[in-house]
């Protein structure tokens, strides 16, 4: 049996504003159950690492850090925005 090994992962995550409330909506094409609401772009990133470690916790990964890379710099801040997630975790052993 071989030890466990260290795995990254990194996936896209959009950030779509819901134009009646005015709140933000994440979601990733790459992990179909994330679905992260904030009043701004702040509480987005706040609040998504902690629900895409719940999300591949319940996958039967052992998380160690789950991370939001800041926005290339042409990005925009509203509206439609790309955010970049990136996620360590241990692959179990085989």
């Amino acid at each position: 049996m071989r030890e466990a090994e260290m795995q990254k992962k990194t996936f896209n995550m959009t950030v779509l504003e819901h134009s009646p409330t005015g709140w933000l909506i994440a979601t990733s094409d790459e992990l179909p159950e994330l679905l992260v609401q904030g009043k701004d772009l702040q509480q987005i990133r706040e609040r998504a690492p902690g629900v895409v470690k719940r999300i591949l916790e319940r996958k039967g990964k052992l998380i160690e850090e789950v991370r939001i890379d800041p926005p290339a710099p042409e990005t925009p801040t509203h509206f439609v925005t790309r955010e970049l997630v990136a996620v360590a975790f241990v692959l179990e052993a085989a």
